[in-house]
C-alpha cells in the first residue's frame, strides 16, 4: 500500500485506509476486541509499520491508569520506529466517551516530551457525532488540526492530496 493520503474507499476490491498522512504513526487505544477489525486491515494492507495498538484492561479503565500507559506506549513507539514521524495520531475509541481522557493535558504532555513531533487525538465513535459531523470528516479534521497557519503569502496555489492517474481505477463495479 502507498503511504499517500488516503480517503474511505467503499469499493470493496481496494484497501481499505482510515485517512492515512505519510510520515505518521497511528496508536489505536481501546479494549482488545474494539480494534480487531483495524488491525487485520493493518495485516491486510501491510500498514503494520505505520500503526500501533494500546489494549486497555478492565483495570486500566477503573483506577484511570490508562492516560499514564498511553504516553509510555507513545514513548515505546517511538523508540521501535526506524524513522521518528512527523505526526503521531491517538486513536480512541467509544469507550473513551464514558473515560473522558483528559486530551489537553495528555497533548501538552506529549509535546513536552516529545519536542518538534505533531500530536493529535482522534475518536472513532460513530455513535456519539455530537458536532454534527460523521465520523469520516471529524477524523479528517483532526488529521488537519497540527497545520500552522502561516503570516507569509504568495501568489501560489497550494494543493493538497494524491495525484496519482485514475484512469485505471476510476471504473465503478457493482
Amino acid at each position: 500500500m502507498a503511504s499517500d493520503l488516503s480517503y474511505f474507499i467503499p469499493h470493496h476490491g481496494r484497501p481499505k485506509v482510515s485517512l492515512c498522512i505519510p510520515e505518521s504513526f497511528n496508536l489505536y487505544v481501546c479494549p482488545p476486541s474494539c480494534v480487531r477489525r483495524v488491525s487485520i486491515r493493518a495485516l491486510r494492507n501491510d500498514t503494520r509499520g505505520a500503526m500501533g495498538f494500546l489494549f486497555l484492561t478492565e483495570a486500566d479503565v477503573a483506577t484511570g491508569a490508562y492516560e499514564h500507559a498511553v504516553a509510555e506506549a507513545v514513548a515505546e513507539a517511538l523508540t521501535t520506529l526506524e524513522r521518528p514521524p512527523r505526526a503521531f495520531f491517538i486513536h480512541l475509541n467509544c469507550i473513551d466517551d464514558f473515560l473522558g481522557t483528559d486530551e489537553d493535558a495528555l497533548l501538552d504532555e506529549l509535546r513536552a516530551r516529545f519536542p518538534g513531533l505533531g500530536f493529535a487525538v482522534v475518536h472513532m465513535n460513530p455513535i456519539a457525532a455530537d458536532r454534527g459531523l460523521s465520523t469520516g470528516l471529524r477524523i479528517h479534521d483532526r488529521l488537519y488540526s497540527m497545520l500552522q497557519p502561516t503570516s507569509h503569502r504568495d501568489s501560489a496555489v497550494n494543493l493538497v492530496g494524491t495525484f496519482a492517474d485514475i484512469g485505471a481505477t476510476a471504473s465503478c463495479s457493482r
